[in-house]
């Protein structure tokens, strides 16, 4: 599965590990959820980009404040509760 493209919209294609990792970069880009799943999704591989470019491995720890609040508010979160 490594070179086909996975589908965003499907959340079952993705370990919550990936979701969670999408979550929090865009978390560090805008410092909001209010977006939709697929904009996250695909917004994960070019924010990386931009963070890395940015911070280039600084720690970033202290801008992550208020995201573990914020991601169990989204509606991937409750859905993924909800399923177990």
């Amino acid at each position: 599965m490594a070179d086909e493209e996975k589908d965003i919209k499907t959340p079952e294609s993705f370990h919550l590990n990936e979701v969670k990792e999408a979550y929090e970069l865009f978390w560090l880009v805008k410092g909001h959820l209010s977006s939709s799943h697929t904009t996250i999704m695909e917004s994960k591989n070019g924010y990386f980009k931009r963070l890395w470019c940015l911070y280039q491995g600084e720690d970033m720890s202290y801008k992550m404040e208020g995201f573990e609040e914020a991601w169990k508010q989204t509606q991937y979160y409750k859905d993924m509760k909800n399923d177990k």
